[in-house]
């Protein structure tokens, strides 16, 4: 945008701004160099005489005074952005030597003891009375990797868990204890059927599981187990622990209940969870005060236990909680256990009080193999007759995670210690083939658990009809509880529009104005990024949430996307509207009906676009901050290839544009907006004939390549291209998730 076409109550923020410094500097090295002549360059004038009158449009010295930038030398440019340069890190060093950090204490208060109570089980909740154990025999896990070498693809074997013959029986706790990297998350991911394949990475699986003897595949049923995650980053923050139960309840058992029976599971579980005095408190996060951290833990529970599982498996549930909270949960599970429930979890730093509640112990070697598994009270007699005697004062579970992880002080040291748990797992192996009686309670029966009808409930998928309002519904809940998400939304397009309109309004019509509309229209671009930033905002949690709630065959990814996208159009149309308005009628772009839906419907397809191209990005890297990066490449690529800043780039990137969105965009609006437009000028812009250099908008078009014949072709390609790309995220995501 030209400096002399701002209006004056703006155009005193140039002077404070770097980049008009950089690029009034810019333009004098290419149209003075450092001689700084009277004319400047002399381009490709017909005449070739700078002197010529008719060489006037020609000169570096005409383009300079058209754009309205200072021709004062190239050095004082330089010199103030020197001097900008030192301000503004003065400043920095000032505010931060005498600003003081405030540090925010929030006051808990410690939940009474009531909280650890476990009612009854009565009512619409009561744990499934089909309990049996469930048995690993020779199971073994093992991760493949593949390489590309200059020799080509290679692959390594990496031994994760295993062989480990194990049984874990309802009645009381079963734990899995080890070193961090001796595979206790993966063995419980994969006994949850929670680990995933990719095209360098492949999990392999060995050995046998039975559930009451039965075998079962390795893909357990999904009404068999439920699985509950380390952390509790899959609550939504804005809801209350009673709609994070309801919306639970919903997805997983829509199909087998009725909304009645639903609203009473709801109602028996908080009450059976010791939820009650915060079934109406957010759950919250580290913006937003919720409930506290064993009330998540027990809410992230109760969400797995809606569907009645006869085994739940859960990884180090004490992980992040202060003793007090570890031990309400332990004692809460060794309560959900004793009543038929068959537990199984991973524990890193077990206290002593805890392990008081353990009947049967899996204690895993660095290298994934069994040291010892069976029950908790066998453990100090058979370690005691090995050699290994516990301290009277030491916490037990403290002390076998001791012995089975070596220390690596020195290499001497490394030896000796790889040598004792080497012992550790060989002693193991030769004294479970010397007693049956451990074979046989871990024994399996060839009856398949698909014949074995007792052991199995149906579980269907809630079907997309269904699925999608409920998400839709838990979505608009946790949305319009973050305003300033919400205020993000819908303000950052409009925002665009508004300082735009400020700096154009109203745009004029003589020579020096077509730059500067073309730089407006341009300006189409930054919405592009202005969907990225939306998205990058609510995607990656909303994106994390669906891959765990997939993992639980809850719904699908046409659900998810249709709920998403059904959330996020309403606030782009908004939002599309308004910029629209402002440019086409506030900035007088285009003050017509037709100019104004064209400045409409091209604000939409890009915002939506640019929204689409980081959704993708964001499917195919976890990492936010490549997908980001990769994203802003693109759409710097696109901005590039827009239409007024190259104009006759390589073939290969002609064809590359026809996916950007922004081309489109600029196309369309500049053809609609700039058609018929008459042009006048003043006296110092005329040239040497007296005529205008620039008349009419047709000569701008044709000056930048915009002319077409057939303008609606463009507009359907950008309406297609904004539908395409959502399609395209819909089969990345597919194929993401079905791998």
């Amino acid at each position: 945008m030209q400096v002399n076409q701002v209006p004056a109550y703006v155009k005193w923020l140039r002077w404070l701004t770097p980049t008009f410094y950089t690029f009034n500097a810019l333009w004098i090295n290419e149209f003075f160099g450092l001689d700084h002549s009277k004319y400047g360059y002399l381009y490709d004038c017909p005449f070739n005489d700078i002197h010529d009158t008719r060489c006037k449009e020609y000169t570096g010295a005409f383009i300079m005074d058209s754009t309205g930038l200072l021709n004062n030398g190239i050095w004082k440019q330089i010199a103030v952005l020197c001097l900008i340069v030192v301000i503004t890190h003065g400043s920095a060093f000032l505010v931060l030597h005498f600003k003081r950090a405030k540090q925010h204490v929030q006051q808990v208060e410690r939940p009474s003891g009531k909280e650890l109570l476990i009612p009854d089980s009565s009512g619409p909740f009561a744990l499934s009375n089909q309990s049996a154990t469930l048995s690993l025999q020779e199971y073994s896990l093992q991760l493949r990797k593949r390489s590309l070498t200059w020799r080509g693809w290679t692959e390594t074997k990496c031994p994760i868990v295993g062989p480990v013959s194990s049984s874990f029986r309802p009645g009381g706790l079963n734990v899995i204890m080890g070193a961090s990297g001796s595979g206790k998350t993966s063995l419980l991911a994969t006994l949850a059927s929670k680990l995933s394949s990719s095209f360098r990475c492949r999990w392999n699986i060995a050995g046998r599981i039975a559930y009451g003897g039965a075998r079962i595949g390795m893909q357990t049923p999904r009404s068999l187990v439920s699985y509950v995650p380390q952390d509790d980053q899959n609550l939504l923050p804005a809801l209350t622990v009673r709609e994070t139960l309801y919306f639970a309840a919903e997805l997983e058992l829509a199909k087998s209940t009725t909304p009645a029976q639903r609203a009473a599971r709801v109602r028996s579980i908080i009450t059976r969870f010791g939820l009650d005095d915060c079934a109406d408190t957010l759950v919250g996060n580290a913006l937003r005060r919720g409930i506290s951290g064993g009330e998540k833990r027990r809410l992230s529970i109760a969400c797995k236990l809606l569907t009645l599982p006869q085994v739940v498996i859960l990884d180090e549930p004490t992980s992040g909680l202060d003793t007090y909270m570890a031990s309400s949960i332990m004692e809460f599970l060794h309560g959900l256990s004793v009543e038929g429930c068959t537990i199984i979890l991973s524990i890193h730093q077990p206290t002593s009080a805890m392990w008081s509640l353990f009947s049967t112990c899996l204690l895993l070697t660095q290298n994934g193999l069994p040291a010892f598994s069976g029950e908790v009270s066998e453990m100090l007699p058979y370690f005691s007759q090995a050699g290994y005697d516990c301290p009277i004062n030491m916490n037990p579970a403290d002390f076998f995670i001791d012995i089975a992880t070596p220390r690596f002080v020195g290499s001497e040291s490394s030896r000796v210690e790889g040598k004792r748990v080497e012992d550790l797992t060989s002693r193991w192996a030769e004294y479970q083939s010397k007693h049956p009686s451990i074979n046989q309670r871990i024994g399996l029966s060839d009856n398949s658990l698909d014949n074995n009808l007792a052991l199995q409930k149906p579980y269907v998928q809630c079907s997309f009809i269904s699925a999608t309002p409920i998400l839709f519904h838990r979505a608009s809940l946790n949305m319009l509880r973050s305003p300033l998400s919400l205020l993000a939304r819908l303000i950052q397009c409009p925002g665009v529009g508004i300082i735009w309109t400020l700096f154009a309004a109203p745009l004029k019509k003589d020579y020096y104005s077509v730059q500067t509309r073309m730089g407006f229209i341009q300006q189409y671009a930054p919405l592009a990024f202005i969907g990225m930033l939306q998205n990058i905002a609510t995607f990656p949690i909303e994106r994390d949430l669906f891959y765990h709630e997939f993992s639980e065959r809850l719904y699908g990814p046409a659900a998810f996307l249709a709920q998403y996208t059904a959330l996020e159009l309403p606030m782009e149309i908004i939002s599309a509207i308004i910029f629209a308005l402002l440019v086409a009628y506030a900035a007088q772009l285009g003050p017509t009906a037709t100019e104004f839906g064209v400045c409409f419907l091209n604000a939409l397809c890009v915002l939506n676009s640019g929204e689409s191209l980081s959704m993708i990005s964001a499917i195919i890297f976890s990492n936010l901050g490549l997908a980001v990066n990769l994203t802003s490449a693109l759409l710097g690529i696109f901005t590039a290839l827009g239409g007024t800043m190259s104009l006759e780039p390589p073939r290969i990137l002609q064809w590359f544009n026809h996916l950007s969105p922004i081309k489109y965009a600029i196309s369309n609006v500049s053809y609609y907006c700039l058609r018929g437009l008459v042009l006048d000028c003043t006296d110092e812009q005329r040239k040497a004939d007296g005529s205008c250099p620039i008349q009419r908008g047709e000569e701008i078009l044709g000056l930048y390549n915009l002319s077409t014949e057939r303008p609606w072709v463009d507009l359907l390609a950008g309406v297609l291209l904004m539908v395409g790309l959502r399609l395209v995220v819909f089969v990345i995501l597919k194929l993401k998730v079905s791998r």
